[in-house]
């Protein structure tokens, strides 16, 4: 994980900690299995030690299994959980390049009998499937809490008192920019002081232009950044601010600024330049105070080339287990509990109450339990013929600091596109000569 993103994902971790596992009630649907296990006590690494909401789901599940106790651990982010002891039982992790590794390398217990027992085969979106699986033998390797995404937020009111209806293709998107800049409106806000989100515009650029398997292969050190496929993509991005619409100083928003650029009904708080539309991510939008959140709604990047089949970035957090977890079978038995239908449901219940940032992985849930945030979010994954990860989620750090620097110049630098994407390849050559990609 890389670490000027650790904060984020605490915080990330803390909320579904919060909700997903509010399965003290998951007695109304179905009670843990009351089979008799081994006498355990299992290392739990969390996020939160503190967290009363873990402590009460490990009371409730001791009712029906009073041999098994749990020791909650603090994650320190500075160890590697899964190489040295004392091993951990269960270890919430993200789907990102450590995952992967991790994989290759055979870290990660098999947990098909957890998919099967709580039915994910067959009740879990595909493509979140096809990134948790592992690559050669295709066994799923994680027990999936949710997922996060990222779209195009935008102030509905400004969007109604122009009569635009949400673009589909890129050519939409670009005149629903220019009848905002034609009223007077800046259509964009990009946030380039700081974090990772402006680096969102070159994943879907790239995903939309040069399609999934050609970003997984950037992501992944095998194609270069001196390639014309990516000067196309970063031309592209440059178009919009060439066309004025983007806001004037990029370079000074931060996250929340830009988000805040979305608000009207802000009593002339917080200051700054406005903007109707921004790329983010859901966790970066639920930072934003919730009267400001009710002003916003999100669609799905723009399709540029109707010839590449669409492709969306995603954030999937869930459990996995070291390959030589002392107490794998009694860890196992427990992510079967927290796999099943009820407990996903009420987490997204709960998820709806507070606007969560997260939508579930099960397709068989209640409707009622689903917002329409996370309907849109779920309709947008099936629609999709392929997820990847983020970046920020995938590039070792030898490429992504210069990656994400790069691009953050590229907003005040004069755009020099030859000179990112050398610097870039150079940095790509460098990663794959210390190893950063094996």
């Amino acid at each position: 994980m890389h670490a000027p993103f650790t904060t984020r994902k605490l915080a990330f971790c803390l909320a579904l900690l919060l909700l997903a596992w509010l399965t003290t009630h998951c007695g109304r649907g179905q009670e843990p299995s009351a089979t008799v296990q081994e006498p355990a006590e299992l290392l739990w690494v969390t996020f939160d030690v503190n967290s009363q909401v873990e402590q009460t789901l490990a009371e409730n599940y001791r009712q029906n299994h009073p041999e098994i106790t749990f020791n909650r651990q603090q994650n320190s982010f500075n160890r590697d959980y899964l190489s040295t002891p004392p091993l951990p039982d269960m270890l919430m992790f993200f789907v990102n390049r450590q995952y992967a590794e991790a994989s290759r390398q055979g870290k990660l217990a098999d947990l098909s009998e957890v998919w099967t027992e709580a039915a994910l085969n067959e009740k879990l979106l595909p493509n979140i499937q096809q990134l948790i699986r592992d690559e050669e033998s295709g066994k799923p390797l994680m027990l999936p809490a949710a997922f996060a995404w990222a779209g195009i937020y935008y102030n509905k009111a400004v969007f109604a008192q122009y009569n635009l209806q949400t673009p589909q293709t890129w050519e939409e998107f670009i005149q629903i920019c220019a009848i905002l800049q034609a009223n007077g409106e800046t259509p964009l806000a990009i946030p380039g002081s700081q974090g990772y989100a402006h680096t969102l515009w070159f994943d879907y650029l790239n995903l939309r232009i040069n399609g999934a398997e050609y970003q997984r292969a950037l992501l992944s050190g095998k194609e270069r950044f001196d390639d014309p496929r990516i000067s196309h993509v970063l031309e592209t991005w440059r178009s919009l601010f060439e066309q004025g619409f983007v806001v004037e100083h990029p370079e000074r928003m931060d996250d929340l600024t830009a988000i805040n650029a979305l608000v009207r009904n802000d009593n002339g708080l917080p200051g700054g330049e406005k903007a109707v539309m921004v790329l983010m991510d859901t966790y970066i939008i639920s930072q934003a105070q919730p009267e400001f959140r009710e002003e916003l709604d999100f669609f799905r990047f723009p399709i540029v080339d109707p010839a590449i089949p669409p492709a969306e970035p995603v954030d999937v957090i869930g459990y996995v287990v070291p390959a030589d977890a002392p107490h794998s079978v009694q860890a196992q038995a427990f992510l079967t509990y927290l796999g099943s239908p009820q407990a996903q449901e009420l987490f997204a219940r709960e998820a709806s109450v507070i606007n969560a940032v997260f939508a579930p992985a099960r397709v068989d849930l209640d409707a009622t339990a689903i917002n329409e945030e996370m309907s849109k979010a779920i309709s947008i994954m099936q629609e999709a013929t392929a997820v990847v990860p983020f970046s920020f989620q995938w590039m070792p750090n030898e490429l992504w600091v210069g990656f994400n620097n790069g691009l953050r110049r590229l907003l005040t630098d004069g755009y020099d596109i030859n000179g990112f994407m050398n610097t870039q390849e150079a940095a790509r050559q460098n990663a794959i000569q210390e190893g950063a990609f094996e």
